[in-house]
């Protein structure tokens, strides 16, 4: 497969033939054929393209998160990040406090005497 543009490949028309309906609401059976790769190579490229775009912006939006790269975002970009942020903050708190709660009881467990 060629990195190149999907627009620059040629126009692909589907081929379909079938059996005609024998009695009325049947469907018939019908075979779509693809005349060549092209067509398919065409989809697949552009599904990577789309793939490729989400990732970049995924990788921007964690450095973002981390605080690197900040000078290009505007305003509401930056306080849309600090909700988030705020958000993450609020998340990990109540796991904090949930496995805090854990120890405890925990320990009050062990410090109980066997009788």
């Amino acid at each position: 497969m060629h990195a190149q543009d999907p627009r620059a490949l040629p126009k692909m028309q589907l081929q379909c033939i079938g059996n005609k309906p024998t009695r009325q609401g049947d469907i018939g059976s019908f075979e779509c054929l693809i005349p060549n790769q092209n067509f398919v190579e065409m989809s697949s490229y552009q599904e990577y393209l789309k793939l490729k775009a989400r990732v970049e912006v995924l990788q921007r939006s964690q450095r973002n998160l981390l605080g690197e790269d900040l000078g290009p975002l505007t305003t509401k970009e930056l306080q849309q990040l600090e909700m988030s942020l705020k958000q993450i903050r609020s998340t990990k708190e109540q796991m904090l406090q949930e496995a805090n709660r854990t120890l405890r009881r925990k320990k009050l467990v062990v410090k109980i005497p066997f009788g």
